[in-house]
């Protein structure tokens, strides 16, 4: 009898581990404010395999009146094409809020998108971030 309720819990404890790892899994990009604080210019590059979808996660600070533009500039849509965007408020006395695009790799080739960050009030001349990624598709 033990030994059946030990080879059930061991079953169930690998079957765990294992449905964590599934083909869903996407790439996940982040920039922090630290970053953004750093250089006001951020350039990355990710390579996708055709038909993934990945994240790009990038801090913001609503409060500041500088907001991210909720649709990507993307160079070639054929090649990358975005599915989402989302605002996600970090919980209270904590890390900043983020704003999160999520993108799919449609073909082959590759694609510049460029997410910026600008002030919304009139007349403001103070320069916002920009988020520079360059997508291989494969």
């Amino acid at each position: 009898m033990k030994l059946k309720v030990i080879l059930v819990c061991a079953i169930g404890t690998i079957s765990l581990l294992f449905s964590g790892c599934s083909a869903d899994d996407e790439v996940s990009l982040r920039a922090s404010c630290d970053d953004f604080y750093k250089q006001g210019e951020i350039i990355k590059e990710v390579q996708v395999p055709t038909g993934d979808s990945f994240k790009v996660s990038l801090c913001c600070t609503p409060s500041t009146a500088f907001k991210w533009s909720e649709t990507a500039s993307i160079s070639d849509e054929t090649v990358i094409k975005q599915i989402n965007h989302k605002f996600v408020m970090a919980p209270p006395g904590g890390t900043p809020d983020q704003e999160i695009w999520t993108f799919k790799a449609i073909k082959e080739g590759a694609s510049i998108i460029t997410i910026e960050n600008s002030h919304q009030l009139e007349g403001n001349k103070n320069r916002g971030w920009t988020f520079v990624l360059t997508a291989i598709v494969d």
